[in-house]
């Protein structure tokens, strides 16, 4: 296999590297493979009727590249991104619509509506990514310790589990549950908010409850 070593030393096979460009260039062939493609690999590699350690290691790497390019989608862009800017899109439609008298029917407000829906959207998409890698994790950990106990691997349970490239994989699983409850929680909070836009008498919510505004004074900033 072509080997790429990154800047913080850690060695990248040519698929992966191409797997986490494609992220940043936005190449849907290559990203909709994720994580189905890396599981595949690493399936094939444990079929085996005797896996060697190496294979062993490089379906436990397929994995590990998968999460740490899943932690950084669900932490830079989905998080930092996506959850931040819905938040903010339905945080200013309250305050619009705390100052106004208008139809929710008008031009305007449908647009709002409809960017906030793309953006509720866009976040449960990189939800369902998050869940998909956990459970390919869970799905090839599965397999290398059926295959142990099978009498496949060389390697006992415990030497499996107690090995380094296995503590970096559970690793940035625990990273990437964190960054998936801290999105869900962002998200769940941006639908709270919109739908107290159509219960609450100024449109605006925080977790203190519905807030009532001066309409006036806000109008001078309108």
């Amino acid at each position: 296999l072509l080997q790429l070593t990154t800047v913080l030393g850690e060695e990248r096979n040519f698929g992966d590297a191409l797997h986490i460009l494609g992220e940043s260039m936005g190449a849907a062939s290559l990203t909709s493979q994720k994580p189905s493609f890396p599981q595949k690999k690493a399936d094939l590699l444990l079929e085996a009727e005797h896996v060697p350690e190496k294979d062993v290691h490089q379906a436990l790497d397929y994995i590990r590249n998968c999460l740490v390019q899943g932690t950084l989608v669900l932490g830079f862009i989905a998080l930092a991104e996506n959850a931040f800017q819905l938040n903010l899109q339905v945080s200013v439609f309250a305050m619009k619509r705390a100052v106004s008298d208008d139809s929710l029917w008008q031009y305007h407000w449908m647009t709002g509506l409809a960017s906030i829906c793309l953006s509720i959207v866009m976040s449960l998409e990189k939800i369902k990514v998050g869940i998909d890698l956990l459970r390919s994790k869970e799905h090839v950990c599965g397999k290398i310790i059926e295959a142990a106990e099978a009498g496949k691997i060389t390697l006992s349970e415990g030497q499996i589990r107690s090995s380094q490239t296995m503590k970096f994989v559970d690793g940035y699983w625990w990273i990437m549950v964190l960054t998936l409850c801290l999105l869900v929680l962002a998200t769940l909070y941006a639908v709270v908010k919109l739908g107290a836009v159509f219960v609450c008498e100024d449109s605006v919510w925080n977790m203190t409850g519905c807030v009532e505004f001066d309409k006036h004074s806000l109008r001078q900033f309108d």
